[in-house]
């Protein structure tokens, strides 16, 4: 099974690939992305391949995790990794993307919310 050694705060932390698998999966699911096949399509690479890399226990190519964490909005190194501040990262730009949305009457509401408590 691939392995992938990081060195930090002094600890070498392994990921194997099973575990990188398993955050893809956790991505896809995330951003709705789920279905593999698709996500294929869209890099233009053989389904086979990648399922066969998958089951084999073998990392994709660098230029496919590289598409893969475009495409599902995730650092390459939580992909290969994992990381609670990548986590954390995450939750906050899913409140950021929230708050972009707020229109300037909800933004007055909020503002006179805020200042009452």
């Amino acid at each position: 099974m691939g392995t992938v050694k990081k060195i930090n705060k002094g600890k070498i932390m392994e990921s194997n690939a099973k575990e990188f698998w398993q955050r893809l999966e956790e991505a896809q699911i995330r951003t709705g992305k789920t279905n593999l096949q698709a996500l294929c399509r869209l890099m233009d690479i053989p389904y086979q391949t990648v399922i066969n890399q998958k089951c084999q226990g073998r990392y994709p190519s660098i230029p496919v995790i590289i598409s893969l964490a475009k495409i599902l909005h995730c650092s390459i190194d939580w992909l290969l990794m994992g990381s609670e501040a990548e986590a954390t990262l995450r939750r906050i730009q899913k409140i950021v993307r929230k708050i972009e949305k707020i229109t300037p009457d909800q933004l007055i509401a909020l503002e006179v919310f805020l200042k009452d408590h």
